[in-house]
């Protein structure tokens, strides 16, 4: 695989996560999402986006780490991760600001 290619993966599949994690807010708008596991409400596209995503995310970073440092591989794992568990964090500081007022 080229650069081209792997940052083109990338980008796909962290993309798809942040889709999901849309698709979870808007099933549960009044309800917080937990970290790991299920929300309350959840649409089947939401899994479907997130497996798809995380196989192209660990395939990618995979193939980094065969062809570079193994810390590059676990980078990009990493920061899709992290992209994914702000937009969680922020959906449910929201709900308890609402609440709190």
């Amino acid at each position: 695989m080229g650069p081209f290619i792997v940052t083109l993966t990338i980008t796909f599949g962290t993309c798809l996560w942040l889709l999901a994690c849309r698709e979870r807010r808007r099933a549960n708008p009044n309800d917080r999402i937990p970290y790991f596991g299920a929300p309350p409400k959840s649409e089947g596209r939401a899994w479907f986006y997130l497996l798809l995503g995380g196989g192209a995310i660990g395939g990618t970073a995979a193939y980094l780490a065969t062809q570079s440092m193994y810390w590059v591989g676990f980078l990009v794992l990493a920061l899709a991760i992290a992209s994914y568990l702000a937009l969680i964090y922020k959906h449910n500081s929201e709900l308890n600001n609402q609440t709190a007022h």
